[in-house]
């Protein structure tokens, strides 16, 4: 009988990795997607606030 038991189990186990390998790589699509719409975003606020850092560096470089 204890066989019987380790043999479910085992096939529970198999499942379960399967099942849990399915689930991350639907977790590593989705957050590629998210990477994919933000990036450009965040490049693009990222650039804006570095080119006023350094304009005002600039500037406050020639007023001094």
């Amino acid at each position: 009988m204890p066989f019987a038991v380790l043999a479910d189990a085992s096939a529970g186990v198999l499942d379960l990795s399967s099942t849990l390998s399915t689930a991350l790589d639907g977790i590593q699509s989705s957050v590629s997607g998210m990477i994919n719409v933000a990036m450009p975003v965040g490049l693009g606020i990222m650039g804006t606030i570095l080119a006023v850092r350094i304009g005002v560096r600039f500037f406050r470089g020639l007023v001094a």
